[in-house]
């Protein structure tokens, strides 16, 4: 469950308490239907491992707040890396958007149910698969200036490169380079021999690790624009 403290006049805040049937790995603030209210997006797993499936639910902010439970829960799609909201289809409305190993996808809400998932950009990226047992948010969605055009920051295998929307279709903008680290860890586990005979345990592993700097956004010089 996550807790909301709402504002009331009269008596500071109000705790409410939202649930997910499952465990929350992250959250994200939007407003998916347009109407100028704060929407609540909660990534949650069920299950454990390699057996966790992953989902969203989302909590749609009405005249009375948020409800106890969600409006609407659904799976995440199967490529989804990190997810984040924004306004990148130019509908006035945010939509769910996630990293994938190979580019962009987005997922837009009509009369607040989820629709089929769109491409937007079509790009390596820095990830290979996404976790088993995690979906997290990262602000890769985002506009750089109070009423500015969104930008799509992605990050890849040598620089973090910047997209924005041109009519119909997102073009590279900018990019900054990047120092990565790559950690490989090899693992092995000897076979035992079982109760009926025969062996088991096991096979090899490999697991590689990359780490990149964290990047924020801020104005560093005063001017009005976002270093």
């Amino acid at each position: 469950a996550c807790a909301v403290h709402a504002a009331r006049a009269e008596a500071g805040f109000e705790k409410k308490e939202l649930a997910v049937p499952g465990s929350i790995a992250s959250m994200v603030t939007g407003d998916l239907d347009g109407d100028d209210r704060t929407d609540l997006v909660v990534s949650y797993l069920r299950g454990a491992g390699p057996n966790a499936i992953r989902h969203l639910a989302v909590f749609f902010r009405g005249d009375r707040g948020y409800g106890a439970a969600p409006d609407c829960m659904f799976l995440v799609p199967t490529n989804a890396v990190i997810f984040d909201l924004g306004d990148v289809l130019g509908d006035k409305a945010d939509e769910i958007v996630y990293l994938t190993a190979n580019g962009v996808i987005a997922q837009p809400f009509i009369e607040r149910k989820p629709q089929a998932t769109v491409r937007l950009l079509a790009t390596a990226t820095l990830f290979e698969a996404p976790e088993e047992d995690d979906l997290a948010t990262w602000d890769f969605a985002r506009a750089f200036s109070s009423g500015g055009p969104v930008t799509l920051i992605v990050p890849t295998r040598h620089k973090l490169q910047l997209h924005r929307r041109d009519d119909a279709s997102w073009k590279p903008w900018s990019s900054v380079e990047l120092e990565h680290i790559y950690d490989y860890d090899a693992e092995s586990r000897t076979y035992r021999g079982s109760q009926r005979g025969g062996s088991s345990g096991r096979p090899h592993a490999l697991r590689m690790t990359t780490i990149v700097p964290n990047v924020d956004f801020i104005d560093q010089s005063g001017d009005g624009r976002i270093d």
